[in-house]
């Protein structure tokens, strides 16, 4: 059982392959912090000698620190929602990822080893089944109408799931900022009990201040101020 990850860090034109067994679901998590965060989250990790194959690998976050270039695909709320991966990487180049060129990889583990030009051969699992209920899923995900508050609503899930159901407690400056916003009427529901903090390296005052930039965002969203390109 797991969620078997690979990262992929690339410095000056040589990468490093890394293993994260839980992470796959949780993959947007990681990146809300930005990339240095995420950087450092990276490096103590377990190197692996190659990537995942098709079958055992469930995301990937390839980070090219030469390009200022993201490539990632996995998470439970994005993998099946190409709308809601639009608007969120979007939001994260908005807030956290200013100056980055980010990408969904279509084709999962296949996009990252294009990118590394390793041979194809190497992680694609011929005994791959189809997985038609998947597929189906997918499709229909895909097809479905949402409207700004929509995804609105789901990346602000994504959210709470992050800050809730932690051991630590944030000062009340989350606090003040949720109720900020509630008492101009905006609707904003995040949770403020915890925060998802072990291994991102992320200052207190820095955690406070991404989640009030990606509230705000969230926020905008649901009122049609946001718009792509």
């Amino acid at each position: 059982m797991g969620h078997r990850t690979n990262y992929i860090l690339i410095e000056n034109q040589e990468y490093d392959v890394y293993y994260a067994h839980w992470d796959a679901n949780i993959i947007g998590r990681k990146l809300f912090y930005g990339p240095d965060s995420l950087i450092q989250y990276i490096r103590p990790l377990s190197v692996s000698e190659k990537l995942l194959d098709t079958i055992w690998a469930e995301g990937s976050v390839l980070v090219d620190i030469d390009k200022q270039y993201l490539l990632f695909w996995g998470d439970e709320f994005l993998w099946h929602n190409s709308k809601l991966v639009t608007y969120f990487i979007k939001m994260l180049q908005d807030t956290t990822w200013r100056e980055w060129n980010i990408e969904w990889a279509q084709e999962g583990q296949v996009d990252v080893a294009r990118y590394l030009n390793i041979d194809l051969k190497e992680v694609i699992n011929e005994l791959e089944d189809e997985d038609e209920e998947g597929n189906e899923e997918i499709s229909l995900s895909n097809n479905k109408e949402y409207s700004s508050s929509d995804l609105a609503d789901l990346l602000e899930q994504m959210l709470n799931n992050h800050l809730q159901n932690l051991d630590y407690d944030p000062t009340t400056t989350i606090r003040d900022i949720i109720k900020e916003h509630r008492n101009k009427g905006n609707e904003v529901s995040v949770n403020p009990h915890a925060l998802e903090h072990e291994n991102l390296n992320v200052e207190e005052k820095e955690r406070v201040e991404v989640v009030k930039q990606l509230t705000d965002w969230i926020i905008n969203l649901r009122e049609g101020k946001i718009t792509l390109p």
